[in-house]
């Protein structure tokens, strides 16, 4: 897989060689429930991660047909993305 991902550096700095976990995903939540796309502060089910808007940020993710058959037209997709320690 390939991707190229536009990142608010000045939100989230990222320095070149730095390495990190990246995770695309259609759900928040650990047992796969979908979610309606509304913030709900009193929702205290399990999720993976916090929210994240890509408020006009660009991604394109190309490869194996295969791996990207799950992707929908207009589906919810979270990039969840964190720097590791090493």
């Amino acid at each position: 897989m390939n991707l190229v991902q536009d990142i608010e550096i000045q939100i989230y700095p990222v320095d070149l060689g730095d390495k990190f976990r990246l995770v695309v995903a259609s759900t928040l939540y650990e047992d796969g429930t979908l979610d309606d796309g509304e913030y709900n502060p009193t929702d205290d089910r399990p999720s993976s991660s916090a929210y994240v808007s890509y408020d006009g940020l660009l991604m394109r993710l190309q490869g194996d047909a295969n791996n990207l058959h799950d992707f929908e037209v207009d589906s919810r997709v979270y990039l969840l993305m964190k720097k590791l320690a090493f």
